[in-house]
Protein backbone atom coordinates (compact mmCIF):
# COMPACT_ATOMS: atom_id res chain seq x y z
CA UNK A 1 0.00 0.00 0.00
CA UNK A 2 3.27 2.19 0.29
CA UNK A 3 3.38 2.57 -3.50
CA UNK A 4 0.06 3.44 -4.05
CA UNK A 5 0.09 6.50 -1.81
CA UNK A 6 -2.67 4.94 0.27
CA UNK A 7 0.17 4.04 3.35
CA UNK A 8 -2.04 5.39 5.91
CA UNK A 9 -5.02 2.53 6.75
CA UNK A 10 -7.59 5.51 7.79
CA UNK A 11 -6.60 7.41 4.89
CA UNK A 12 -7.16 4.50 2.21
CA UNK A 13 -10.43 3.55 4.04
CA UNK A 14 -12.08 6.79 3.94
CA UNK A 15 -10.95 7.62 0.18
CA UNK A 16 -12.64 4.11 -0.61
CA UNK A 17 -16.12 4.71 1.08
CA UNK A 18 -16.20 8.25 -0.35
CA UNK A 19 -15.71 6.38 -3.58
CA UNK A 20 -18.23 3.88 -3.47
CA UNK A 21 -20.76 7.00 -1.81
CA UNK A 22 -20.14 8.73 -5.31
CA UNK A 23 -20.57 6.01 -7.67
CA UNK A 24 -23.28 3.55 -6.01
CA UNK A 25 -23.27 0.00 -5.07
CA UNK A 26 -23.51 -1.01 -8.89
CA UNK A 27 -20.67 0.89 -10.38
CA UNK A 28 -18.55 0.17 -7.13
CA UNK A 29 -19.16 -3.68 -7.08
CA UNK A 30 -16.85 -3.20 -10.52
CA UNK A 31 -14.07 -0.61 -9.22
CA UNK A 32 -11.98 -0.14 -6.69
CA UNK A 33 -9.41 2.21 -5.55
CA UNK A 34 -6.21 1.15 -7.10
CA UNK A 35 -3.95 4.10 -5.66
CA UNK A 36 -3.56 8.14 -4.44
CA UNK A 37 -0.41 9.64 -5.13
CA UNK A 38 0.55 13.26 -5.57
CA UNK A 39 -3.89 14.32 -5.81
CA UNK A 40 -4.23 11.68 -8.64
CA UNK A 41 -7.03 9.10 -7.41
CA UNK A 42 -6.51 6.00 -9.82
CA UNK A 43 -9.29 3.16 -10.54
CA UNK A 44 -9.45 0.17 -11.29
CA UNK A 45 -12.31 -0.84 -13.71
CA UNK A 46 -13.27 -4.95 -14.72
CA UNK A 47 -15.09 -4.08 -17.63
CA UNK A 48 -14.36 -1.98 -21.14
CA UNK A 49 -17.92 -0.30 -21.37
CA UNK A 50 -17.74 0.93 -17.73
CA UNK A 51 -14.07 2.09 -18.55
CA UNK A 52 -15.27 3.80 -21.09
CA UNK A 53 -18.43 5.42 -19.65
CA UNK A 54 -16.43 6.65 -16.52
CA UNK A 55 -13.30 8.19 -17.99
CA UNK A 56 -15.03 9.47 -21.05
CA UNK A 57 -18.59 10.63 -19.72
CA UNK A 58 -18.72 11.17 -16.26
CA UNK A 59 -15.05 11.52 -15.01
CA UNK A 60 -15.87 15.30 -14.46
CA UNK A 61 -18.95 14.90 -12.23
CA UNK A 62 -17.43 12.06 -10.19
CA UNK A 63 -14.29 13.99 -10.04
CA UNK A 64 -16.41 16.92 -8.67
CA UNK A 65 -18.26 14.47 -6.55
CA UNK A 66 -15.46 12.98 -4.62
CA UNK A 67 -13.57 16.26 -3.74
CA UNK A 68 -16.69 17.10 -2.29
CA UNK A 69 -16.93 13.77 -0.08
CA UNK A 70 -13.30 13.73 0.72
CA UNK A 71 -11.91 16.81 1.98
CA UNK A 72 -9.14 15.56 3.93
CA UNK A 73 -6.60 15.65 0.57
CA UNK A 74 -6.73 17.45 -2.38
CA UNK A 75 -8.12 15.24 -5.11
CA UNK A 76 -6.76 16.64 -8.46
CA UNK A 77 -6.92 13.69 -11.21
CA UNK A 78 -9.10 10.61 -11.48
CA UNK A 79 -7.16 8.34 -13.79
CA UNK A 80 -9.28 4.53 -14.67
CA UNK A 81 -7.45 1.41 -15.70
CA UNK A 82 -8.45 -1.22 -17.15
CA UNK A 83 -8.05 -4.89 -15.16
Amino acid sequence: MKESGLARRDTGEELRAAWREVVGPETGSHTSIHGFRQGVVTVAVDSAPLYQELDVFRKVELLDALRAKYRDRYVQELRFRLV
